[in-house]
């Protein structure tokens, strides 16, 4: 009676000697727990404050697989008051494709003329604020919110730091009111009333500096026809020729200290465009 489980054991025995030889991927290996990844799961888009906490724990995580399945297709972002990042945008809107082609460079594959970031910390400096979306003040808002966020976002960069400071306004839409893009209707969703998206984003952020984008004759190396070509530090980063963003400069004796940038979010986004 004793054989059966005898069996068993060195069967088990054999089993794990054979995972070991292959090489058995352990997701609890130490030495892997600082390669990459989050241990925090991402948050459930089921609500309007969960779709706004997905957004920003993609940005968190450069998490651009999921970072596409959270806008409508007919998404839009408006650029701050008086930001001239978003001049070029005026007349031909900041679209979804423009979305995704940002955080594409952004947190991944960087640009010909700048490497991708190196890590990213967004964070809300307040609660966020749910209200009625005022661009549906009729319509019954169990479809449609804008929530308000005070954000204090930080992009570590190859050559400093940029930092995003100010409000923003997401106006969001319950999946049954969406219109779903056609990859993701491809890939098996559909007009759900448990899931929310975003479907316009405005930017409120450094709204009284003017960072400066010149539309130059020649467009820079690796820029895109048609897209506007940033204006460049010294040290490689985009800047306006006379602009309010802000650098700031090592301190004495600290020729290595990472300079601090404070821009627009949207200056942010034309430059990994």
């Amino acid at each position: 009676m004793k054989r059966p489980h005898r069996n068993a054991r060195a069967a088990l025995a054999l089993l794990a000697l054979l995972l070991g030889a292959a090489g058995c991927y352990n997701p609890f290996d130490p030495r892997l727990a600082s390669v990459g990844g989050s241990s925090k799961p991402p948050p459930v888009p089921d609500s309007p404050s969960g779709i706004v906490d997905l957004f920003q724990w993609c940005w968190q995580n450069r998490a651009y697989d999921t970072y596409q399945e959270i806008f409508t297709d007919n998404y839009r972002f408006v650029f701050a008051t008086g930001d001239s990042a978003g001049d070029f945008y005026r007349g031909q809107p900041w679209t979804r494709a423009d979305e995704l082609a940002t955080a594409q460079h952004l947190f991944l594959t960087g640009t010909p003329s700048q490497p991708p970031a190196t890590s990213i910390t967004l964070d809300w400096t307040q609660d966020l604020s749910i209200d009625i979306d005022p661009l549906h003040p009729v319509a019954d808002s169990t479809y449609f919110r804008q929530i308000t966020a005070q954000v204090l976002l930080r992009v570590n960069l190859t050559d400093g730091t940029q930092e995003v400071r100010g409000p923003v306004y997401f106006n969001v839409v319950r999946g049954d009111s969406a219109i779903i893009p056609p990859e993701l209707v491809q890939r098996g969703f559909k007009q759900d009333s448990t899931r929310w998206y975003i479907q316009r984003w405005v930017d409120g952020t450094l709204q009284s500096g003017a960072f400066a984008v010149r539309r130059a004759p020649g467009l820079e190396p690796g820029a895109a026809a048609g897209q506007p070509a940033l204006l460049r530090t010294a040290g490689g980063a985009a800047a306006g020729a006379g602009s309010g963003a802000s650098v700031g400069a090592a301190p004495p004796g600290r020729r290595d200290a990472t300079p601090l940038r404070s821009v627009s979010w949207g200056l942010l986004k034309v430059e990994f465009r």
